[in-house]
């Protein structure tokens, strides 16, 4: 395989986490991984999606539900991951407990 698509973000951001010294990279609904020590292009890894709508179907991590959103933040309070999300005219800022 020369090149793999996945097409995953549009105009969503990302941010990594603090406690892993940037090896986990969250978007509002996406697990990346990096690895440093590759090449440009092949230093990322796709990990997972951290929404379960069957589980969660008022999950506010849905793109139904914050169609809007599109700015990340990822912060670790007492050890947990708290992710935080704020649309793009910044209009509101919402957070979740990543159990990731």
């Amino acid at each position: 395989m020369q090149w793999r698509l996945l097409g995953l973000q549009f105009v969503d951001n990302a941010d990594a986490d603090p406690g892993t010294d940037g090896v986990d990279v969250f978007t509002k609904q996406e697990h990346f991984v990096r690895d440093y020590s590759k090449s440009i292009g092949q230093e990322w890894s796709y990990k997972g999606y951290t929404v379960d709508k069957f589980r969660y179907p008022d999950e506010l991590q849905l793109p139904e539900t914050l169609h809007g959103a599109t700015w990340v933040f990822l912060r670790r309070i007492q050890g947990k991951r708290f992710l935080y999300l704020t649309g793009m005219f910044v209009d509101y800022i919402e957070n979740f407990v990543l159990n990731v």
